[in-house]
């Protein structure tokens, strides 16, 4: 009895020291949200995937290169709810994005607007945006 009593604690102390870290989530620490930027640029990829949707944008810098932008939005769930789906977006679409960039200046960032070939879409975010 005393030998089950002690598997199962071992069990169950192992089970939550893998479980623990899944529940945690990364928010938006990494980006600058109270200092927001506006792209404008081609889609170029959309993912419709979970965690995060994600949108791929190329942007003319300010010397007519083009910069390749990774923007994430919420959950695709989230979204569908909007009325998203997983062809909201297609390669070649005009779109305006508001993103809050990246921390470390990369050319990532989370979305808080959006216009595609000139139509306002919900980001998919109420009062406690989860990302």
């Amino acid at each position: 009895m005393k030998s089950k009593l002690l598997i199962f604690l071992y069990g169950a102390v192992g089970f939550l020291a893998i479980a623990i870290p899944t529940l945690a989530h990364h928010g938006t620490a990494a980006y600058d949200t109270k200092n927001l930027i506006t792209l404008k640029g081609i889609v170029t990829d959309f993912s419709f995937i979970n965690p995060h949707t994600q949108i791929y944008i190329d942007v003319k810098d300010d010397n007519g290169g083009v910069i390749n932008w990774g923007c994430e939005l919420t959950s695709p769930a989230r979204l569908a709810r909007v009325g998203w789906t997983k062809d909201s977006l297609r390669p070649g679409d005009q779109i305006i994005v508001t993103v809050g960039p990246a921390k470390n200046g990369a050319h990532v960032g989370v979305i808080r607007t959006i216009a595609v070939n000139g139509k306002t879409l919900s980001p998919g975010l109420d009062e406690a945006p989860s990302y």
